[in-house]
């Protein structure tokens, strides 16, 4: 995975959290081809260096889970893309949502499928909380991240915050990230947005419970 995803950049970061397609249980892995980059990241990891360090290191056994899931990984791919295209084709027409799928060219790999909530669906809190309860893992998209509590803190922590530093001086110096005005993001989400996820072992079965649902409910 690493090796097609490196190209030409610089820095790349995969995260490798119990969610993703590729998942050791938590954490991730950076690529650079920077040898400096490399070498102070190494430092970074082994705690005990003269530098600070963290002891930030995958353990042994996450490394096999790694290695397991990559073998899998093309073929898990596939059944999440066959998930998303049956899931969009039978709700093509539904009046409550519209499935998001990878545009012309673009190749998903759906960790999760998105779903926009449409004005008609008067009623989406209520009927998710009854979709959950009937066991379908369904739920309103994470919050924009510049109204997380990290950006927010109600008080500084001992670490600080990088965008008060003295040494910084970008334009997100001292931004009340809460108060930011992201016209793009308000329109899709929080609250308009639902994903679901279609990950192995989900299979079509699982997702004729929801559509089943939403043709009930039209």
């Amino acid at each position: 995975m690493a090796k097609k995803s490196v190209l030409s950049e610089k820095y790349l970061f995969l995260a490798l959290h119990q969610r993703k397609s590729l998942s050791v249980g938590d954490g991730g892995l950076l690529c650079t081809d920077n040898d400096k980059i490399a070498e102070k990241v190494f430092r970074l990891r082994s705690f005990g260096h003269e530098e600070l360090s963290y002891n930030y290191r995958m353990t042994e056994f996450a490394g096999a889970l790694g290695q397991c899931g990559l073998a899998n990984i093309e073929k898990q791919n596939e059944v999440r893309r066959e998930n998303a295209v049956h899931l969009a084709s039978k709700l093509k027409s539904n009046p409550k949502v519209k499935v998001r799928l990878a545009r012309q060219n673009e190749k998903g790999v759906y960790h999760a499928i998105l779903m926009d909530i449409l004005d008609s669906w008067k009623s989406s809190k209520d009927d998710i909380l009854n979709l959950q309860a009937d066991g379908i893992p369904i739920r309103e998209t994470w919050s924009p991240l510049h109204q997380h509590p990290h950006f927010n803190p109600k008080t500084e922590p001992a670490r600080g915050l990088p965008w008060k530093h003295p040494q910084y001086d970008g334009k997100m110096r001292n931004v009340i990230y809460s108060k930011l005005n992201l016209p793009i993001v308000n329109k899709h989400c929080p609250q308009k947005t639902l994903e679901i996820y279609v990950h192995p072992p989900c299979n079509k079965k699982n997702l004729n419970q929801l559509i089943d649902w939403f043709e009930r409910t039209n």
